[in-house]
């Protein structure tokens, strides 16, 4: 790869090495499987030439409770008397105008998207031209079942 060619879409590679010449071969395999079924689903493979756009799973779930958070400390905020509790009052509504920035911020974010519209743009063009492998136990893009 070089500095000319285009970024197409943000990846990591993660290897599991294991010496040929251990005695512990069983064990070994066992453990390969066991790494690769345990994979998060945002650390598999997505890209074919026909790609998707793909949401991160845990998008969802993190906003519903960053939301679900601002709805009690809005409660907590209308049960406080700003003239009584002057302090508590400030600390409460702090703690909301940072969670509502950061509900904004984060719901603006390329956090959304494991593969973002942005990502295939760029993929698309030269999908057709890349080779890919046939799916095995080193490629973890189907769920592996241990028998």
């Amino acid at each position: 790869m070089t500095e000319e060619q285009p970024i197409l879409i943000r990846a990591a590679l993660h290897m599991r090495l294991l010496n040929v010449r251990s005695p512990y071969h069983a064990l070994s395999a066992e453990y390969l499987e066991d790494t690769l079924i345990c994979l998060a689903a945002t650390d598999q493979a997505y890209l074919d030439r026909d790609a998707q756009t793909a949401e991160n799973p845990d998008f969802v779930q993190a906003m519903d409770t960053l939301q679900a958070e601002m709805a009690g400390l809005e409660q907590q905020l209308a049960a406080v008397d700003p003239d009584a509790e002057p302090q508590a009052y400030r600390q409460i509504r702090e703690r909301l105008e940072s969670d509502r920035l950061r509900y904004e911020q984060r719901a603006a974010s390329d956090d959304r998207y494991v593969i973002s519209p942005q990502d295939l743009a760029l993929y698309r063009p030269y999908g057709s031209s890349l080779f890919f492998q046939p799916p095995g136990i080193f490629d973890p893009s189907p769920p592996m079942v241990r028998t």
